[in-house]
């Protein structure tokens, strides 16, 4: 494990511990992922090694990072990371399956999403939407778009590749996207028990730690479950009857969120890079909560 302040790879002192699933899960297992930290050795080392390189296989990454230190003792802190397509690469071994196999038969067909997978048929190029980049990605409001067709990759999602991440590299709809969030909540077709559902949305990271990105800094109130993060409490940001909530949003602009308190659900499907960080995602949330919370007032009101 790398020294804290360490500039070189071979700053390191032994891990206190193994990695757990549970950390993985949490991304709380000491990983990187070579994105959000560009300057630090780690990400040097992640990219270089050509950790993100679309014709290797899961197995081929896990091989790299086998041979990098990880950035903190395991369990002690957070970082966005690699951890869950390691987690991609056990479900291999212990499914013998490829992934993307055992999400279809386990999780895709079953739910009915229909229109969700690794690659986008030829039949159905037409429908994939274009996908935008902002001017600024630290001004969000700053006008101009750009389109990215190439991105990640060129060709992405229109021919079938190596590598097959569970930390993103899924097409899907809104319809296929509703299904899925739907199997999380009370009263519809599940495919997990309700004490696994609980044990997704509570809170993994040890007292006192929260998500931090390197951009944008620690974010105090908001920690992570096993299957995304967790508002302990709401930031100026969020609506006051946000706390308890589930969420998480990908790169590409698409993001959800569970209430479990209010009951309530909600899928944004932007197509622009990095606008989970928009204002209009904030606005759009709390607006929903206000719509709720005032029809559940009225409700109570007429009884």
């Amino acid at each position: 494990m790398l020294r804290q302040g360490a500039t070189s790879l071979d700053d390191t002192e032994p891990a206190r511990g193994a990695i757990t699933i549970r950390q993985l899960l949490s991304h709380s297992s000491g990983l990187s992922y070579g994105f959000f930290d560009p300057g630090t050795a780690i990400y040097k080392a992640l990219n270089e090694r050509g950790v993100h390189d679309p014709r290797t296989t899961l197995a081929q990454m896990v091989d790299v990072l086998a041979g990098l230190p990880l950035i903190y003792q395991p369990g002690t802190s957070w970082e966005y990371s690699l951890a869950i397509d390691v987690v991609a690469r056990l479900v291999e071994l212990i499914s013998g399956q490829k992934f993307d196999e055992f999400i279809k038969a386990r999780i895709l067909d079953p739910l009915g999403m229909v229109d969700s997978g690794f690659v986008v048929p030829q039949k159905d190029h037409g429908r994939l939407v274009a996908y935008y980049a902002g001017a600024d990605l630290m001004e969000p409001m700053k006008p101009g778009l750009t389109r990215t067709d190439n991105a990640p990759f060129p060709g992405a999602y229109l021919h079938p590749i190596a590598r097959l991440n569970g930390g993103g590299g899924l097409v899907s709809t809104m319809p296929d996207m509703v299904a899925l969030i739907r199997s999380l909540l009370p009263g519809g077709k599940t495919l997990l028990r309700p004490e696994t559902i609980a044990q997704m949305m509570t809170n993994q990271l040890p007292e006192g730690q929260w998500i931090r990105f390197a951009l944008m800094g620690s974010q105090p109130g908001k920690a992570h479950g096993l299957a995304g993060g967790l508002i302990l409490q709401p930031s100026a940001f969020d609506h006051p009857d946000a706390s308890g909530e589930f969420y998480w949003g990908g790169v590409a602009g698409t993001q959800w969120w569970i209430s479990p308190k209010r009951n309530m659900a909600g899928v944004m499907m932007a197509q622009r890079q990095m606008s989970f960080v928009h204002p209009f995602s904030f606005e759009f949330k709390r607006l929903a909560y206000e719509a709720v919370k005032q029809k559940t007032e009225g409700m109570r009101a007429t009884e």
